[in-house]
């Protein structure tokens, strides 16, 4: 009986854990996400015109890319399972092109519906800001790596 608690408790703890971990995870990830699209209404100006039509098209192209990059970093980590047949770690890998093609399609898509809603300016000045922010998060990443 005793043993039996034990074990339950020992599960608890565990769940516990990682369902804190896990809401440590969506947290971080939330952040970045309001620094990136407070970085970007910064650096391209939208009139209030602009700015539902721009949210949208951006936030559903965005949620498709963001799964798309998921469903590649998975390809990658199964096709370097080496316990896997050849032909498998092949299929993978192919799919990882079709997943990257599917990117750049996406981004071609945004590109597509940015045309209708800013100017060219504003187009460019968004695809820069996006580089800009991903590379100061790279930067702060290795940065805090580095102090450790």
């Amino acid at each position: 009986m005793k043993q039996n608690i034990l074990y339950t408790i020992v599960l608890l703890a565990i769940f516990n854990i990682t369902t804190f971990s896990q809401s440590v995870n969506l947290q971080a990830k939330e952040k970045i996400r309001l620094a990136k699209i407070a970085y970007i209404k910064s650096r391209i100006n939208l009139t209030e015109e602009q700015s539902e039509p721009f949210w949208s098209a951006y936030n559903d192209i965005d949620k498709k890319r963001i799964d798309s990059r998921i469903n590649r970093a998975n390809l990658i980590s199964s096709s370097s399972n080496m316990t896997n047949s050849d032909a498998k770690i092949l299929a993978d890998l192919k799919e990882t092109f079709t997943q990257r093609q599917r990117e750049l399609d996406l981004e071609k898509e945004l590109f597509n519906k940015l045309q209708k809603i800013i100017n060219p300016r504003q187009i460019a000045e968004f695809f820069k800001a996006e580089v800009e922010f991903r590379n100061k998060l790279l930067n702060k990443t290795q940065d805090f790596g580095n102090k450790e």
